[in-house]
């Protein structure tokens, strides 16, 4: 993919000023209906938050706006309940429309409760160069010291998320014009990372190669050798772009698109397989 951003694409800046005002709505929603007293933390990270140097490094509506929330013991079941979802859901969809006139997208919000995710063993908070904090505590660093096990548990991801495309020939039989933008938005969290978990496999510093944005990762990988994966990687960020300018229209851009993730899945998981992980 070309590192400059089209000037048939829409304004960077632009689409930059939607995700903050999609963020602030989040933001906004979860004190509201939390209240700040049991809202310990709202961080806002990944890709929407990192520097974009292409248009591989943020795809509207395909790429997450991801939010971590950490709330109160007391507070954090109910996050887990309907009534209290469908209130967060209404405020910042009304929060947003009324902030924002005639916008190009609205910024898909992905909310992770960091309660849930401190339970699980393999959680690793992202590199704190990567994380804003928006309401409360700053994020602790993640423990990157240990890098064989970083790169054990990229390792596993891989292998593990390689078995996703041999699902995609029955997911998309069925699903044609604009139902394949569901499908791929249910690739892309598996499709993201891969570049990240890549090049620390082959010997990068892991924390910083999950610093890295996507046009950084990419050229990265070429240095050691990865074109033909690294191709198959930015061609789903490459027909995605073209999808969406169709307004989910252009199948074939829509099939492209899948045609790339199901290439750069099972080429890295075959990879990962072969690799063992290098320090």
């Amino acid at each position: 993919m070309d590192e400059r951003w089209p000037t048939t694409y829409p304004d960077p800046e632009r689409l930059r000023r939607e995700i903050r005002l999609m963020v602030e709505a989040v933001a906004g929603a979860l004190r509201e209906v939390f209240g700040d007293s049991q809202v310990r933390a709202i961080w806002f990270k990944g890709s929407a938050q990192k520097r974009w140097e292409s248009p591989m490094d943020y795809v509207p509506s395909l790429s997450d706006v991801d939010i971590h929330v950490w709330l109160s013991d007391q507070a954090a079941p109910k996050f887990h309940q309907l009534e209290s979802a469908l209130q967060v859901q209404r405020y910042l969809e009304q929060r947003y429309a009324d902030t924002t006139s005639d916008p190009i997208h609205v910024p898909r919000p992905q909310i992770n409760l960091v309660n849930d995710l401190l339970q699980r063993q393999d959680y690793l908070p992202s590199p704190a160069a990567i994380v804003e904090t928006i309401f409360g505590l700053p994020q602790k660093p993640g423990d990157y010291s240990d890098q064989d096990r970083v790169r054990q548990q990229d390792r596993a991801a891989l292998i593990e998320d390689a078995a996703e495309s041999e699902s995609i020939p029955k997911r998309a039989i069925d699903r044609p014009g604009a139902y394949m933008w569901d499908l791929l938005r249910g690739l892309s969290w598996r499709v993201s990372p891969i570049g990240s978990r890549l090049l620390s496999l082959s010997g990068a510093d892991p924390e910083q190669a999950w610093s890295m944005n996507r046009t950084q990762i990419a050229a990265a990988l070429r240095e050691r050798g990865f074109d033909q994966v690294t191709a198959h990687w930015e061609g789903f960020y490459e027909s995605a772009w073209r999808y969406f300018l169709s307004s989910n229209l252009d199948g074939d851009a829509g099939r492209d698109a899948l045609r790339a993730a199901h290439a750069v899945l099972g080429t890295a998981g075959t990879l990962a397989q072969d690799m063992a992980p290098r320090g």
